[in-house]
């Protein structure tokens, strides 16, 4: 029963920064929490005190940032009554006479972003990837590993552009922009899908990952909380809609059709996956604490590890979770338990009370950066701010990223940052849009 209060005490917390049913929190206080709890009541956690204490820290540095960030900073910002006027015309089928613009004809770059993507997915052009076996999960050269990366993080933030403006392309409606080129970066991540299916089997819940993300980017404004019985009330059915549902009941069965040839259950292998998500705490014992300790202290640099390495450095050579699974022995595996911030920092510091204070901190700010960012983002829904939003899309929607797994954040923030280098030194009106009238 403890339990229980405990996790509905940290789900309250992180979904009171959510603004929308499908930003991603929610996924994260769902999937993640649901699973860590879970690990703790199944006895799957080796160590169950040090969890609850950890992300109980964890969380009480969210909740005492969500109260001080608006004495410190600025008003938490809401879509009330008077503000949802504004949006009110954003339609879902259509695109009326709307005062802002984005600058750029996006769509070809999509297509393109596509195109290079899908022929670096055939062609193997620099052994992209090379599925050896169950512990060696990929390996990339630099060329496929930044062209891949800095795309997709271009696609995220055109993408949450477009959305959160909810406007016309010159040129191009919102509608077919939504529902014939935005599935197209999808498309990849179904093809790179079945490779790994091709070789390891229980990555086949991966088929179920771009549907998710397409219906993220999709519902990713319509679907704010207070417009959530507004969007069902004028959901009307049209021929893109039905072409749409139809496209992704073929892909469902495609997908179905395909695991149960291996007499693999989908259901099975969300459920392994879900129970999966707690990741080192059944591994993580007294002594491989330690171990991680002796060889992490210190290193405030880990979470710059692509950086480091486009220098010719690094800061460790494997991650934390390949380390617990490898203890050394093979520094080419990739894969492994995902080290959760809280413990990361809790290493990083050396244990004890100062590892305590850095969770804490940690929290801290992460409550901020989610407050700034969401107030930008909400306004820009609102129409009440033009201003570029790059690092507030880059903040909210990679923080369960961050939580779950600080070395892969680390490669995103790697690529986000070439992204903006790119955007901002090539074509800074793509972070901009402009008023019409």
């Amino acid at each position: 029963m403890t339990d229980l209060f405990f996790f509905i005490f940290c789900a309250v917390v992180v979904l009171s920064f959510s603004f929308s049913v499908v930003d991603g929190i929610p996924y994260f206080v769902v999937v993640w929490l649901g699973s860590i709890f879970l690990g703790i009541n199944t006895g799957l956690a080796v160590m169950p005190d040090f969890v609850r204490t950890i992300w109980c820290i964890f969380f009480l540095g969210m909740l005492a940032g969500r109260i001080l960030y608006p004495l410190l900073f600025e008003p938490v910002f809401h879509l009330s009554n008077a503000k949802k006027k504004l949006i009110e015309h954003t339609s879902i089928e259509g695109t009326p006479s709307k005062p802002f613009f984005i600058k750029q004809n996006i769509l070809t770059m999509f297509v393109f972003l596509f195109i290079v993507n899908l022929a670096l997915f055939f062609t193997g052009f620099g052994k992209n990837t090379d599925y050896t076996g169950v512990i060696n999960a990929g390996s990339k050269s630099l060329i496929p590993y930044v062209t891949e990366g800095v795309s997709k993080s271009l696609l995220t933030f055109w993408a949450l552009s477009i959305i959160t403006f909810n406007k016309a392309i010159i040129g191009r409606s919102y509608t077919k922009f939504l529902n014939l080129y935005l599935p197209l970066p999808q498309l990849s991540s179904i093809i790179d899908s079945l490779k790994y299916i091709a070789y390891i089997l229980i990555y086949g819940t991966k088929l179920v990952v771009p549907v998710f993300t397409y219906m993220s980017f999709r519902f990713y404004v319509l679907l704010v909380w207070c417009d959530i019985r507004n969007y069902f009330r004028t959901l009307k059915i049209n021929i893109s809609l039905l072409i749409l549902l139809a496209a992704f009941i073929v892909a469902a069965v495609i997908s179905y059709s395909l695991l149960l040839s291996f007499d693999v259950s989908i259901f099975d292998l969300l459920f392994f996956k879900f129970i999966n998500r707690s990741d080192l705490y059944s591994v993580l014992s007294p002594e491989n604490l330690d171990r991680l300790t002796s060889a992490y202290q210190g290193n405030i640099l880990y979470f710059f590890h692509p950086f480091l390495r486009l220098i010719g450095s690094q800061a460790y050579e494997m991650p934390m979770g390949t380390f617990l699974i490898s203890m050394g022995s093979n520094l080419k595996d990739i894969g492994g338990p995902n080290t959760h911030l809280p413990v990361t920092l809790f290493v990083i510091a050396n244990q004890g009370i100062i590892g305590y204070i850095s969770i804490f901190m940690a929290a801290l700010l992460c409550a901020f950066a989610l407050l700034r960012s969401r107030n930008k983002i909400l306004k820009r829904i609102a129409c009440l701010d033009n201003r570029p939003i790059f690092w507030s899309f880059f903040a909210f929607t990679s923080f369960p990223l961050l939580v779950v797994e600080p070395s892969a954040f680390s490669h995103l923030l790697f690529f986000n940052c070439i992204s903006y280098f790119i955007v901002f030194r090539v074509k800074p009106s793509l972070l901009q849009v402009i008023k019409t009238r």
